[in-house]
């Protein structure tokens, strides 16, 4: 499996400072009904009960689902902005504000790259361990896994707390996601990959 590096992302060179917490969710992508919008929004209203202050989330992006999920937000009490497709410029910063990205998809994503492209800002995620996410997320180390068969309310929002509930260990998560973000990038794929290619092409013919 060679997986593919974050586009257009300049990684931060050195481990994120500490920063405590925020409580502020990202989710990044387009408003469908599998990309799990309206059970994230359920889930973070749940999380509520086991963390200190507010939870507010930022939803770049559009879709079908937008006005549901707007009006699902509302009426769940979660601060929601919903921001369309930002420029890069502008998703990168809001990225960097916010303490957790998350992949709520009910389907089995091919990759999830959304995820290591935060991460290229230390930025941790939450999401389902559905199609090639575990791939790249590994549970406790940048960020926290849901389990995925089936996906629950409930389970999303134990990985929500248990990524902000402690700042120590969403300090370990910030570093570790920069860490798999950092371990992917374009010129060890284009070495991988050029070496497949090669060994395909020098193949005995048959």
């Amino acid at each position: 499996i060679l997986h593919l590096p974050p586009a257009a992302i300049t990684r931060d060179p050195e481990p994120p400072g500490p920063r405590p917490p925020a409580n502020h969710l990202v989710m990044v992508g387009r408003l469908t009904a599998l990309k799990g919008g309206e059970v994230l929004i359920d889930a973070m209203r749940l999380a509520l009960t086991a963390l200190v202050g507010p939870l507010s989330l930022t939803v770049l992006g559009e879709g079908p689902e937008r006005l549901r999920w707007e009006q699902r937000a509302r009426s769940r009490g979660i601060a929601a902005r919903f921001s369309g497709w930002a420029a890069p410029a502008e998703r990168n910063r809001i990225i960097r504000t916010a303490n957790v990205l998350a992949l709520p998809s009910l389907w089995p994503e091919p990759f999830g790259r959304a995820g290591l492209e935060a991460g290229a800002f230390g930025l941790p995620a939450v999401a389902f361990g559905v199609g090639g996410i575990p791939e790249w997320l590994r549970d406790g180390v940048n960020g926290h896994l849901a389990p995925g068969d089936p996906p629950t309310i409930s389970g999303l929002a134990e990985a929500i707390v248990r990524a902000l509930r402690d700042v120590t260990h969403y300090q370990a998560l910030r570093r570790g996601a920069l860490e798999a973000a950092q371990a992917v990038d374009p010129e060890r794929h284009a070495r991988v990959l050029l070496d497949v290619l090669q060994r395909a092409a020098s193949a005995p013919q048959t």
